[in-house]
């Protein structure tokens, strides 16, 4: 172990699975979700906020206001870009008789505590990115330009914008947020 906490103990054992099972890579994908999950479960107590709070606080919003959004996520939400469906490889762990179809595919997956009980989505992968992004400080607009891409024409960055609010609505239904961050110069 590598913290005063026997909490922690689990932490970075996806690396070594990755490193004893380079032929199976579900392996190790599988033992960050189980330690994203484990982490949760003594992750601090938050309320996500809620569709009313959220739309009654962005209301006055101009485009200048959306642009410097940022949010905070819940308390050790973790996502990450995965190359198997968890989700089915997960059941079929726990349902005797089942196999899980491993084919490989670039996947996102999000883990967070819904109440006291840790959970996860798979979503698309940009959707992940742009999770990560959020929760590491970034602004809306910063994510839009992630998503748009390099050199993107008006048609990219309208559906950059789209797409981003589409996660952001999700992640706001899914009780994934904890509230929006005070904005600059207010």
């Amino acid at each position: 172990p590598s913290h005063w906490t026997i909490d922690a103990v689990g932490e970075g054992f996806d690396t070594t699975c990755a490193e004893l099972f380079r032929d199976n890579p579900e392996v190790a994908e599988l033992a960050w979700l189980e330690w994203a999950m484990l982490d949760l479960a003594t992750a601090p107590d938050a309320a996500p906020i809620g569709a009313e709070d959220f739309s009654e606080a962005t209301a006055p919003f101009g485009d200048e206001d959306w642009m410097a959004l940022t949010v905070t996520m819940m308390p050790r939400a973790a996502a990450r870009i995965v190359e198997h469906d968890l989700d089915a490889l997960w059941r079929s762990l726990s349902e005797e008789g089942t196999a899980a179809d491993l084919q490989p595919g670039q996947h996102g997956c999000i883990a967070w505590r819904e109440g006291e009980r840790p959970t996860f989505l798979m979503v698309e992968p940009d959707s992940a990115r742009a999770f990560s992004a959020m929760q590491s400080g970034a602004n809306y607009g910063e994510v839009i330009a992630l998503l748009a891409g390099e050199e993107p024409d008006d048609e990219a960055i309208q559906d950059a914008a789209m797409r981003a609010g589409g996660f952001l609505g999700q992640w706001l239904q899914q009780g994934m947020l904890a509230g929006l961050n005070e904005r600059s110069g207010d």
